[in-house]
Formats: C-alpha cells, structure tokens, sequence
C-alpha cells in the first residue's frame, strides 16, 4: 500500500509572489513607457556619404555643359551628420541613453542646434537654401579656380545694427575702399576677397547704387569668428552669372557644408588630369565664392561615416581641426584646408601618391 502525502500550499507565500510578479511586470512597463518620453535634446551621428564624382539615382551629382569635360577616377566623398530629434521628432529618453554608450553619438540640447524661435518647417526651408547657396558658391568658386571670369552683382539683402542708417536692402554695392585699396565688385569672388584683406574695425567706404542712383556710404568693418579679415555686418544677396552651365543634383542633403567638395568635383571634371588619382578622398566644409573654406559642424560623425565608405584621407577646414582632436579613426588621415587652393593641392597630392601633406593633430 502507498501512502498519500497531501503538500499545503501557503496562501500568504502565494499571494506575495503574485504581488511581486505584478510589481515587476508594472516596473518593467513604467520603464519601457518612459524610454519614450520625449526629451529635449539632439543626436547626431554619421550619416551617409555621396562621391559627388558618380550619379544619385539616374543623375550625375554633378554635369556640366559648355565647356569640355574629362573622365575621372577616384572618388570625391562629401559627408553628412544623421540628426535625430527636433521640433518635428522629438528625441526620445531610450535614443538619449543609447547616445551616451555610442561614441560616435553626440547629445546636445535641443536649443543647441534648432533656435528656439524658429519652427521645424522654418529650419527645413533654411536648410535647403544653404544647400542651394553652398552650390552657387561651389559653382563660382570652382570656376574662378581655373580660370574663369566669373560676372557678379552683390545686393544687400538684410543690414544689421552696424549697418544700419548706412546701407539698405535692395542697395546694389559696386565697389569698395580701404585704406588705400579699392575694389570693383563685379566678379563672383571679388566682395569677399576684399573684405578678406581688410581688418577689423576699418572704416570702408561702399559705393552702392541705390533707386538707380549712386551714393557712398561709410561703414566700419567687424570681426567674425573663424573667418579672415572682417565683415560689413549686412546679408548679401549675389546674382551669378555662370560662363559654364553646372548643375548639381543631390536630393534630401540641407546645410552648406557640402561646398567644399561640389567645387573639387566641378574642378575635377573640367580638368585632363585626373586629380583623386584612384583614391578616395572625403571632406567638408563651407566655402565662400572667393574660395575661402569655412568652419561647419558635426566633423566627429563625419569623420566616422568618412571612414567607414573607404575614405583614407579626409579633408577639413583648418579651424574645425580642434573638433578633430582625439576622435579621429584609426587609418584615417585628416588634413586641414582654409581655400579651395588648399584642398585641390591636397587632392592632386594624394591621387599622385605624395605624402608631403599638413595633418590635424590626433591628440593635444
């Protein structure tokens, strides 16, 4: 015969389990239902790059017509920073978290990067027409490079506290005078090159042409971080005339800091020697009309997207190489650049396989 043992469950050891599996089951969603509230901060990390030499769809990033074209070889990479928060799409706790465990991941405030006043349609419109400025100025910049006379008319488009009671928008300025130098203002780089020379706080005289009639105006010049020489403190609306049809095409890119490279390409594609060689060479940086190379943002992420496509050199503007410092990958080379002189010397340096080449440092 077998004997039967009877086992008592003990109702209080029971429901204190059933108590701590629901406090566990409500912890775990009251933390996964805060990984997504929104936070008010950006991330930025590398986004994709474009060889602006190849084609974006069925269409070459960059053709031309009117003049004489060359094959290339090589590739010419311009680079771009993936941005995760905003107006538009706020970031969330879990994508603020993952930021801080992923180095090439950077997390800013959100008033940071996107100012408080503006709307997310407001900063998308911005974009596109830096982007659109950055290839005018690529196309001027480009062409005055190798050779071309390139017209220009420069109208004021917006005066600041400087300028004001002095110049006015829709004035059309035709020359400038400095201590001792003048300048007509007839070419796409002309303005700039100018103002270039001049330092801060002199006292330049502008002829502008205003209502169809000429008067000079006064105005002293300003210092503006990262840039040489000084400005007149106004916005400029430029009207190009281009000597050679360019035409870039690059859908979903904003923001100015493809310049640099859109003036490599249109050089490269307009000269017999192939200047990449068969390396490839990304880079970034704004550029002005008069080929002078401007700081930008987001070089970390660039670098790492630069890098990860093949790149083994990377051009950058000389005063973003701070931002370089200890961030650089392994294997990449980042040379620092202030004209389109400098990077198209860079460029030709590099396709012939010369070394002789100035480096950010990697580390203080």
């Amino acid at each position: 015969m077998h004997a039967s043992i009877k086992i008592r469950h003990n109702k209080g050891v029971q429901n204190k389990r059933k108590t701590w599996r629901w406090g566990a089951i409500i912890a775990a969603l009251a933390v996964f239902a805060v990984m997504f509230v929104p936070v008010p901060y950006v991330v930025e990390s590398p986004g994709p790059t474009f060889d602006v030499l190849d084609s974006e769809g069925a269409a070459p990033v960059i053709s031309v017509q009117g003049a004489k074209t060359y094959s290339t070889t090589g590739e010419l990479h311009m680079v771009t920073v993936s941005l995760q928060g905003g107006p538009q799409n706020p970031l969330t706790v879990g994508q603020a978290l993952l930021a801080l465990v992923l180095p090439s991941w950077d997390l800013s405030p959100q008033e940071d990067v996107f100012p408080k006043e503006l709307t997310g349609a407001q900063i998308e419109k911005i974009s596109r027409a830096q982007m659109e400025g950055s290839q005018q100025n690529a196309e001027a910049a480009a062409l005055e490079n190798l050779g071309y006379k390139v017209p220009a008319k420069f109208f004021v488009a917006g005066v600041s506290k400087n300028a004001q009671g002095k110049l006015q928008a829709g004035d059309q300025i035709v020359a400038l005078e400095a201590a001792g130098r003048k300048a007509t203002t007839d070419t796409a780089g002309s303005l700039f090159r100018f103002l270039a020379k001049t330092p801060p706080k002199t006292d330049v005289k502008v002829r502008v042409v205003r209502h169809g009639h000429p008067q000079d105006v006064t105005v002293k010049s300003q210092k503006m971080p990262a840039r040489r020489g000084s400005v007149l403190g106004i916005a400029i609306d430029p009207k190009v005339k281009l000597p050679v049809d360019v035409k870039i095409s690059l859908a979903g890119v904003g923001g100015p800091s493809a310049g640099t490279m859109f003036a490599l390409g249109i050089i490269d594609k307009l000269t017999p020697k192939q200047l990449a060689g068969n390396q490839v060479i990304a880079g970034t940086g704004a550029i002005r009309m008069d080929g002078e190379v401007e700081a930008i943002s987001g070089v970390p992420q660039k670098m790492v997207g630069a890098k990860a496509d093949g790149a083994k050199f990377f051009l950058v503007p000389r005063s973003n190489c701070e931002d370089a410092l200890g961030r650089i990958p392994s294997g990449l080379r980042v040379v620092p650049i202030q004209t389109l002189q400098d990077a198209r010397t860079a460029v030709e340096k590099i396709g012939a396989g010369q070394s002789d080449l100035p480096s950010c440092p990697a580390k203080k």
